[in-house]
């Protein structure tokens, strides 16, 4: 029976176990130890988290009925719409950045996210909603998958190439996480709709994928550290004494490796790209054991994770103004999920993921037999993959909950109109 059960809702357990596991294995495969022994409250926290939100998912059981996105052709009709809705607002984006903020892809990325930083506050309402708007770039994807559809029609085309539209930006500002956003949202969107076993091609293909992503990481990493490192120090040195290491150290023999005149520079490249994005993957609960007990941590009440919100309303006088400020004694964000909402919630964590082990078990049961869901849960799971790593909600992660709130209302007033006309 429990088999079943796991069975049944295997994507949340395995999105979790993979979690889990992926952090595990990098921890144990990258040359680097630990600078502070964890602490037995951290580990206790974090177990904490997990059953918590197991539990929240055990708990409650949502009745839906089957009644939303039944005919094809309706279906595409309103995925039709999000798709001009998305493509509207990526170009409002590319506007504010290229036109307004003046970014450039001749400018070094270091010079467009100051530029980007600075002209932050010059952007009306309207590229605000847009940004907000943009972030479900991956549900008309999911919905071409779920509904089968094979046509090389624009419909599909487009569905696709909004996949790449994110990538934009990214390479403007040297950012390397949408890259593997999009990879993890196919995977998991590929996983979740193929109940089959996973055949040699495929696997390859997947494979080969990761290394082309391995590859344009390298190359946004040299980049960067490059324009960084050219007026201070040699790029090695610059990316082994990065903050990362300040709590989780690379070993004597993998600096002596890397700083080593007599190694294949490309191979050297290649594996500090494999260090840093295992310390990346690993160090964020290093972070959080680093903070936890810290009896001088100021409790944010939500005003870390959820800033962007504040600032919204900061932005437009629509209330008082609230001060937002960074806690954290190191002021970086990599400190797990769970130490994420540690600093906003204390213990009363454990409430939040209880909660959020809920939600999650409404999207999974909605999910069967409303579409409109299946985005947001796939989602869903992609955070739960960032637990240990980092809290994939805090800052623009929120965004897409708040778009598909948006979504799920224009399809509710639409649906409601096309009943008032029949009646």
């Amino acid at each position: 029976m429990i088999i079943n059960y796991i069975k049944k809702y295997k994507g949340f357990f395995y999105s979790l176990l993979f979690s889990i596991a992926i952090w595990f294995i990098a921890f144990l495969l990258i040359p680097a130890k630990p600078v502070e022994s964890i602490k037995p409250v951290t580990i206790f926290f974090i177990l904490g988290c997990y059953l918590s939100l197991v539990t929240g998912f055990l708990c409650f059981n949502f009745k839906t009925k089957p009644i939303e996105f039944k005919q094809k052709p309706r279906t595409t009709f309103y995925l039709n719409i999000l798709l001009i809705i998305l493509v509207l607002s990526y170009l409002l984006r590319w506007f504010d950045l290229f036109w307004i903020r003046e970014l450039s892809f001749f400018n070094e990325t270091i010079e467009n996210r100051a530029i980007k930083d600075a002209n932050s506050s010059s952007s009306g309402w309207l590229f605000v909603i847009a940004s907000i708007i943009k972030s479900i770039y991956f549900f008309p994807f999911i919905f071409v998958k779920k509904l089968k559809l094979k046509s090389a029609g624009y419909t599909v085309i487009l569905a696709y190439a909004l996949l790449l539209f994110p990538w934009v930006e990214a390479i403007l500002l040297g950012a390397r996480k949408p890259f593997f956003e999009v990879f993890l949202i196919v995977i998991i969107t590929y996983l979740l709709f193929k109940t089959q076993k996973i055949k040699l091609k495929p696997f390859l293909i997947i494979c080969f994928s990761f290394f082309l992503l391995m590859s344009v990481s390298v190359v946004l990493l040299i980049k960067r550290e490059h324009e960084v490192a050219k007026h201070k120090v040699a790029f090695f040195d610059s990316i082994l004494k990065s903050r990362y290491n300040d709590l989780l150290k690379p070993t004597d023999e993998a600096e002596n490796y890397f700083y080593s005149k007599d190694n294949n520079e490309l191979i050297k490249y290649y594996a500090l790209i494999g260090l840093h994005s295992g310390q990346y993957i690993s160090h964020g609960v290093f972070e959080f054991n680093h903070i936890i007990d810290k009896q001088d941590l100021q409790k944010t009440n939500g005003t870390y994770t959820f800033f962007p919100i504040i600032n919204f309303f900061n932005k437009f006088n629509i209330s008082e103004p609230i001060v937002l400020n960074n806690p954290s004694p190191r002021s970086y964000v990599y400190l797990t999920a769970f130490g994420s909402f540690y600093i906003d919630f204390r213990w009363l964590t454990l409430l939040a993921m209880f909660i959020f082990g809920v939600f999650q078990k409404y999207a999974f049961q909605k999910s069967k037999h409303s579409i409109i869901y299946i985005p947001i849960l796939i989602y869903l799971l992609l955070i739960n993959v960032f637990l240990p790593i980092t809290n994939y909600i805090r800052g623009i992660g929120i965004y897409p909950f708040v778009a598909f709130s948006f979504v799920l209302s224009l399809y509710k007033l639409i649906e409601l109109n096309q009943k008032n006309k029949v009646s």
